[in-house]
């Protein structure tokens, strides 16, 4: 016996030796050139590859390429742009010649979907790919700019411009009152991936998954909101390769505002006092001696023009097998306003190696470092106008008197502006007296390996983590405003620290049967959470700029805080997708999620998802007509979740009450434990996203003209909302799941077109317009928002949007009188309050791009649009209001000033205030929430013009040992073409918030820009 096997193990290993003998004795080198078949033109990076094997290679600047095959062998020839084309070598060659023709369908492209990849012309879900063809033409310094006005469907918003600051992305609406909004990121496969530290020169293409049988796959991460899929670019087989991108920008505020001049301060002044009936009192005006020479436009002083320096670097390569890249990234964003700025440095390096037929290994890792310097959040130890933060800059800069110094010559400190009493922040002391620096880390690591098992099966065992901290530190100088000196300086730190593992483990199985094609997978995957955080400050400190809080003189309690937080999740989920013939298609999803967030008594919940497709045009009755090049119909339905924002709401909290504890009247306080007011409530569910859509694909003229359209149906159960409890239940509140429901309709449109697709001229043009009704179908009671010192303008309310605005309708000015009218629908003699006025979220919205290309020559042109929005500019609350002795608008000078005058402003009285309306004979409600403060928030912008010329067929630059080089210059964020009066229509004081949206109070502006830069590759 033990002879016997000794026989079948020589025979075994005799029969590898001569294999791999034969394996080496049969490669031959084949060598050649790729060129373009209509130009003539050789092919750089065309990726050449062995059919059915792993490793290949790329040809080089001049489209030459070397490789070793076995005779017989099929080498594949591939290229953005290009069909595919392969050619059978039976013997060694040195110049072969191959040509590609150009490619004008991309229906064999493609698309990245949830765990994996799928035929464009194979897909039944609602997807978007957005093409990255111009990112090195922009001075983009967020990765989510490039999705603006390129995918039906994604509202892409820029709310704040300062520096360092995030996008607000929403895909298909909100879908929660309160709950998260945000869509899920993926890169590389990776879910919850912190795309902070990732350089957008590094992406290859970002693809956004829309519907839930496209999303239903990631479920407990948040895909009620949509998927923001990253590929990022990797290395290919061949001589290393280094690309260098590098720009530098020039930012400008995009718009100012014209304000008043000192002599049109003064008038105002004198007619507030009159119509307050203090006439009298106008002699108490405080002006400084010189005054009408003295004329300071406090936004001259404020915005300045400010650089963008962008540089990244990347160097990739590869064998056989195997591949690597290597990128840096450095980007410094000085802010249009002093002090503000944003510094961040990049490095990643990916790497994947096959190192036999049944096993490959990669792994990636990024790192990013950022500081920014943040727009202060305080005053200058007085009231703010603007609603504090970037209002007290913003909105100073309006009401600071043109009349007053810089600097108070007395005390050497910033001045502030008590020529009347109003005691108005220096908006220069804002930002030189407060320092504000958020230092992040952002560490992201994975790796993989992937097992090639029999009959087509395949698993992956994928671990990735994400450590990110954050250090802000707020300090006050006592030497630079008279405020901080008053209490010896400010500090306070915060620290945060969080960190995230997730395992993915997944088997897949793909397989042809003839005409019938099946792609299934089924995965595992857990996920933990954890963040620790501390706060410390104090004041008084005896050397200026020296803050150590152990040296503070006062130590408030409420400054020492700390704590520790984590959330858990498991998921199991499997994916069907089968077509026949590419003709008759199903794709079928279920994932059943649990997480930490939910109730104990429903922490896992199962949602399916399917939807179905018939490609029209490969049917035998559609071989002869000429009309259409591609003709599909699909439709899908799923469910999808969504998790609480608190972390336990199913629990019954304890909170730390250090010192504040008092056991007895007038005793002494005691460390302790206390409940944080949230009462538990075991039973809260998911929040689940039923959605059905409905969509078609066309393409004509041989496929030169593509049309897809989407029509969509979202409704969001189970509302997780947070309900406020009696005085009696020794808690607050209460978060619980409502009845009612969130909806959302939509119709999306996109139209691509390769207007001319071949001679020296090319012309390609997309165009998209998306269309969403929402509605709260909930008896909630209505939650107020985000508005203005007289009251909330942004509410929540059953029957109506997310992003309405209600007050009090304003009805004109009264000719007569100069008092504003306001409409008494009920007919009861008094003005009635609570009524609709708008909503800030567009009717409809999109983009428009166009690429030509003349000879070397290309150039850009990407349009977005939002229409039908409405703006709650609460900015001329305060600017317009007339009812304290500050610096106004130049609009105020149409203001009523007679009997007969016909104005839309009302006359300006010194105290109005909507809160004293009852004892004020002269009040006429001017700063009353009320449409006279909405505004129409519609908007056209060119995003971005940018214009290159290509110099890499130039001889020398090849004698130099340049691969490309490319030139351009680029205008952003150049034209806004809107009826809105305030900096710009897309800001929002709220962010991200559901429950305030279109509120501009104080918002820092938004930049315009002009680029240049070069793009360099060896």
């Amino acid at each position: 016996m033990l002879l016997q096997r000794r026989r079948i193990l020589f025979l075994i290993l005799s029969f590898l030796c001569a294999s791999h003998l034969s394996f080496a004795q049969g490669k031959i080198t084949v060598s050649g050139t790729v060129a373009s078949d209509s130009s003539n033109a050789p092919l750089s990076n065309v990726s050449i590859k062995i059919k059915g094997k792993a490793g290949g290679t790329t040809s080089d600047a001049n489209g030459v390429f070397t490789i070793k095959v076995d005779k017989g062998s099929t080498l594949v020839f591939s290229i953005v742009g290009y069909e595919d084309k392969e050619v059978r070598i039976e013997s060694e060659a040195t110049g072969l010649s191959v040509r590609l023709t150009a490619k004008i369908s991309n229906l064999s492209d493609v698309v990245v979907i949830g765990y994996g990849t799928q035929k464009l012309k194979d897909v039944t879900s609602s997807i978007s790919t957005v093409s990255l063809s111009d990112e090195r033409q922009r001075p983009v310094v967020n990765i989510m700019q490039e999705l603006a006005g390129k995918a039906a469907g994604v509202q892409v918003q820029q709310f704040n411009g300062a520096p360092g600051q995030d996008f607000q992305v929403l895909v298909r609406g909100f879908t929660s009152l309160s709950g998260n909004a945000n869509p899920v990121y993926v890169v590389d496969g990776i879910v919850g991936y912190n795309i902070a530290s990732l350089d957008v020169n590094n992406i290859a293409s970002i693809t956004i998954l829309k519907d839930a049988s496209a999303t239903g796959i990631y479920g407990v991460a948040g895909s009620a909101n949509g998927v923001v899929q990253i590929t990022t670019k990797k290395g290919v087989s061949g001589a290393p390769r280094i690309d260098v991108d590098f720009s530098n920008s020039y930012q400008t505020v995009a718009k100012k505002l014209k304000v008043l001049n000192g002599e049109q301060l003064h008038a105002l002044q004198i007619d507030e006092y009159v119509n307050a009936g203090r006439a009298s009192d106008t002699a108490s005006i405080r002006l400084p001696a010189g005054w009408q020479n003295i004329n300071n436009n406090w936004q001259d002083k404020l915005f300045r023009t400010a650089p963008i320096t962008k540089v990244s670097a990347r160097v990739s390569g590869g064998g056989q097998g195997g591949n690597y890249a290597l990128n840096l990234g450095y980007l410094n964003q000085d802010g249009i306003m002093p002090t503000i700025s944003s510094k961040k440095f990049f490095v990643g390096l990916t790497a994947e190696q096959t190192l036999n037929k049944w096993l490959t290994i990669g792994g990636r890792a990024d790192y990013a470092r950022q500081t920014t310097h943040n727009m202060p959040g305080g005053t200058q130890g007085t009231t703010g106008h603007g609603g504090g933060g970037s209002g007290a800059v913003t909105g100073a800069a309006v009401a600071y008197s043109p009349y007053v110094s810089e600097k108070d010559p007395t005390t050497g400190f910033f001045a502030v502006d008590n020529s009347n009493g109003q005691a108005i922040p220096n908006p220069l002391a804002q930002l030189y007296g407060t320092s504000d620096i958020t230092t992040y880390n952002i560490i992201n690591a994975e790796g993989h390996a992937v097992i090639h098992l029999p009959f087509g099966i395949s698993y992956t065992n994928r671990i990735s983590a994400n450590i990110s901290d954050n250090f802000e530190n707020i300090t006050q100088d006592p030497t630079v405003t008279s405020g901080a000196n008053a209490v010896g300086g400010t500090a306070d730190y915060q620290t945060f620290q969080n960190f995230t593992w997730l395992w993915d483990n997944i088997l897949e199985f793909s397989r042809s049967f003839g005409k019938h094609n099946i792609d299934v997978i089924g995965g595992l995957t857990a996920q933990k959470y954890s963040t620790q955080y501390s706060e410390n400050g104090g004041s008084g400190f005896p050397i200026a700029g020296i803050y150590s809080i152990s040296s503070a003189g006062s130590r408030p309690t409420t400054q020492d805080n700390g704590g520790y937080d984590y959330w858990s999740k498991y998921s199991q989920y499997a994916r069907l997708m089968y077509n026949y013939d590419s003709r008759y298609l199903l794709t079928a999803t279920i994932r059943r999620d649990g997480a930490s967030q939910l109730g104990i008594n429903n922490e896992f919940a199962v949602f399916p998802a399917a939807s179905v497709g018939w490609r029209i045009s490969n049917e035998q009755f559609m071989k002869h007509q000429t009309i259409f090049s591609d003709l599909k119909v699909r439709a899908g339905y799923g469910e999808t979740g969504n998790l609480p924002a608190s972390l336990y709401p199913s629990y019954n909290v304890l909170n730390v009450a250090g010192g504040q504890y008092t056991y007895d009247a007038g005793g002494a306080s005691y460390p302790g434990l206390g409940l944080n007011g949230t009462a538990a409530n075991p039973n809260i569910k998911w929040e689940q996203t039923n959605q059905l859509n409905i969509g078609t694909d066309m393409a004509f003229l041989n496929n030169r003209l593509r049309f897809t359209a989407d029509y969509y149906n979202k409704h969001t159960t189970n509302l997780i909302y947070t309900s406020n409890l009696p005085p009696s239940s020794g808690q607050s509140n209460v978060v619980i799941n409502l009845p009612g429901k969130v909806v959302n309709n939509g119709l999306e449109l996109a139209v691509s077109a390769d207007i001319l697709a071949s001679g020296p001229i090319r012309w390609t043009s997309n165009f998209n317009v998306s269309f969403n009704k929402n509605v709260i179908r909930a008896n909630i009671t209505p939650i107020s928002g985000g508005g203005i010192p007289s009251g909330a303008a942004s509410w929540l309310k059953n029957g109506y949007s997310i992003g309405s605005f209600f007050g009090y309708i304003s009805q004109g000015v009264d000719p007569q009188t100069g008092y504003i009218k306001y409409a008494d629908p009920d007919k009861t003699g008094a003005a009635e309050n609570g009524l609709y006025l708008g909503n800030a979220l567009p009717k409809a919205f999109g983009g428009f791009s166009n690429d030509f290309t003349y000879k070397n020559f290309t150039l850009d042109v990407l349009i977005t649009y939002a229409f039908g929005n409405k703006v709650f500019n609460a900015n001329r609350y305060e600017e317009d209001g007339m009812y304290d002795l500050t610096n106004q608008l130049a609009t105020t000078l149409g203001r009523w000033r007679k009997p007969g005058d016909v104005t839309s402003l009302p006359l300006a009285i010194l105290g109005e205030n909507a809160s004293n309306q009852a004892n004020n004979p002269y009040e006429n409600g001017n700063d009353n929430v009320s449409s006279r403060y909405v505004e129409n928030g519609s908007f056209v912008r060119f995003q971005n013009i940018a214009l290159s010329y290509d110099f890499t067929s130039f001889n020398f630059i090849k004698s130099i040992g340049l691969r490309n080089l490319r030139a351009f210059v680029s205008l952003e964020n150049m034209i806004t073409i809107t009826k809105y009066s305030g900096y710009s229509p897309d800001l929002n004081n709220g962010g991200t918030s559901p429950n305030t949206q279109g509120l501009d109070f104080g918002t820092y502006p938004l930049a315009k820009s002009v680029n240049l830069g070069l793009n360099v590759g060896f």
